[in-house]
């Protein structure tokens, strides 16, 4: 597998959770991404998420980028206490990196300053695509629950 320099880096960051087993480094994330458009409503390449019936939006103007990832943190623990997620999760970027990374809510959480480092939309994926978290590009940070 050819990586490219997120990639690369990405993977010396996370090399001791990954040798301890805490995280597992999957295939191609493009497969994340399709079932995303099978079990979300999509306008525009992104889950629709005011079509959810269960979903939260935050995003604060004029935030550096370690300020929004520092923001993303706190309503990525605020979603977890709120609807009380645990698991196993699935980790995938939309353009700079083509594969998934999966590991504990609590292990994500210990990883998401470096990993929301990377200029792209992240998602979390919640265990059969229950739920979903994302923070985009533009520092917006969506969460919302699989449609019935």
């Amino acid at each position: 597998m050819s990586l490219n320099y997120f990639e690369e880096n990405l993977l010396v960051d996370l090399e001791k959770k990954i040798c301890s087993s805490e995280l597992h480094i999957l295939a191609s994330s493009e497969s994340y991404c399709t079932n995303l458009e099978k079990y979300y409503p999509i306008k525009h390449n992104q889950i629709d998420w005011e079509k959810l019936k269960i979903f939260e939006k935050s995003y604060e103007e004029n935030l550096t980028k370690q300020l929004e990832i520092e923001s993303f943190i706190k309503f990525f623990r605020l979603m977890s206490e709120k609807y009380h997620l645990n698991g196993e999760i699935v980790w995938v970027g939309d353009s700079a990196t083509d594969f998934a990374i999966s590991g504990s809510v609590e292990v994500m959480m210990s990883c998401l300053n470096r990993i929301l480092e990377i200029p792209q939309h992240h998602y979390f994926i919640g265990s059969n695509y229950t739920w979903c978290l994302c923070f985009t590009f533009e520092g917006e940070m969506f969460f919302g629950v699989k449609p019935d």
